[in-house]
């Protein structure tokens, strides 16, 4: 059986694999030469030298970006009223119809119960025999 490969050129299964294999092994030692260079003395492609300055500047980066978020933090607070909340009362989201002023947050069904719909409420006995 005959292959194609990417040169255009026909080879055979054994052909295809002895050459797979020796790709394989020739990539793995490159790869294991791009983790640790012992030559240049450089792991993942960067000398001593070279990982401080990126971890220098991922530092610097993501103090700019905390120092950003602070500031826009501290922007927001200052428009808010500190001694009371913004929504009380009934424009709170946190009330329920039963208690439009009802403290603390928690959250409860509200079923609206109609007692003219049968299916509203279930109905049970204690003469129904599935129901002990």
């Amino acid at each position: 059986m005959q292959l194609k490969t990417k040169s255009k050129r026909r080879c055979s299964i054994g052909e295809w694999c002895r050459d797979f294999w020796s790709t394989i092994h020739k990539n793995s030692h490159s790869l294991g030469n791009f983790i640790y260079n012992k030559e240049h003395h450089e792991l993942f492609g960067r000398d001593g030298k070279r990982w401080s300055k990126l971890a220098a500047f991922y530092f610097c980066f993501y103090v700019v970006l905390g120092g950003l978020f602070c500031l826009y933090l501290s922007i927001f607070m200052s428009f808010l009223p500190l001694n009371q909340p913004r929504y009380i009362g009934k424009d709170s989201q946190l009330t329920s119809r039963s208690n439009p002023f009802a403290p603390g947050l928690s959250f409860r069904p509200q079923v609206r119960l109609t007692l003219k719909d049968p299916l509203t409420l279930i109905w049970l006995s204690s003469s129904d025999e599935k129901y002990p």
